[in-house]
């Protein structure tokens, strides 16, 4: 065919303690051109796959920029990148609001709070710090 292939890497994480086992997905990979394609995986830590779904673990800390290139029967390629965080799991924010359909008048004050946790650095301290109120 005359028209490249795309290439659309997914993971099923992309952050977590080491050792960080990932699955990869293809799926949405395409050639417009209807050309089978063939599938290479650059894990970013010396380990590569030609597998469509491969699975790979990675066992040192760090961030990887996984690259998967799509080729087609005529040598055309696209490619995609996931970026791995391996030893560092991903903060999770919460934000708890007024029940829903609360009434407020203006300039009341509204409360909220805002919690970001992090496994490895615990609580994150999320007040206002210039001394100011928030509404």
């Amino acid at each position: 065919g005359t028209r490249t292939p795309v290439a659309r890497a997914t993971a099923d994480t992309d952050s977590g303690p080491t050792p960080l086992t990932v699955e990869f997905s293809s799926d949405g990979s395409d050639d417009a051109d209807g050309d089978e394609l063939t599938f290479s995986w650059d894990f970013g830590d010396g380990e590569t796959s030609t597998e469509a779904n491969p699975t790979h673990t990675f066992d040192e800390a760090g961030t990887y920029n996984v690259r998967l290139t799509a080729t087609d029967s005529t040598g055309k390629f696209g490619s995609s990148t996931v970026v791995i965080n391996a030893g560092n799991t991903r903060p999770t924010v919460t934000l708890t609001t007024p029940v829903q359909g609360g009434i407020f008048d203006w300039g009341d004050e509204i409360p909220y709070e805002v919690t970001v946790t992090d496994p490895e650095d615990s609580a994150i301290d999320c007040e206002p710090g210039d001394g100011e109120r928030r509404r």
